[in-house]
């Protein structure tokens, strides 16, 4: 019965003429990102009783390093997932190397 009062409220809130930029919104969620591509998940939501419903499909965006993609990344992913892609993309390649604790994993650090 819940899923039908959902439904019917959120039929109601498309079609009233209180629908207002506040009360859609996109979220936006990296499902993966390597120094090559990166991927979004992105989820449409109303606001009904004050309650976020998805509508729609989740889009999901992939995008591989490139200077094309990053002219598009720039323009197009919001922050703070547009800082997180420029970091690992831009970043010098030293950054993506382990480094060696000197500590054993056996062993609590010491201060």
């Amino acid at each position: 019965m819940e899923t039908i009062t959902k439904v019917s409220q959120l039929k109601n809130a498309l079609t009233s003429e209180k629908l207002t930029e506040s009360n859609i919104k996109e979220e936006w969620a990296i499902s993966w990102l390597t120094t090559e591509k990166a991927c979004f998940l992105i989820q449409t939501k109303i606001n009904v009783n004050d309650e976020w419903l998805t509508i729609g499909n989740t889009e999901i965006k992939e995008f591989k390093n490139s200077e094309e993609n990053l002219k598009l990344i720039k323009n197009d992913v919001p922050e703070p997932f547009l800082s997180a892609v420029l970091a690992v993309w831009e970043a010098p390649e030293e950054s993506g190397k382990l480094i060696k604790s000197e500590v054993p994993l056996d062993e609590p650090r010491k201060n």
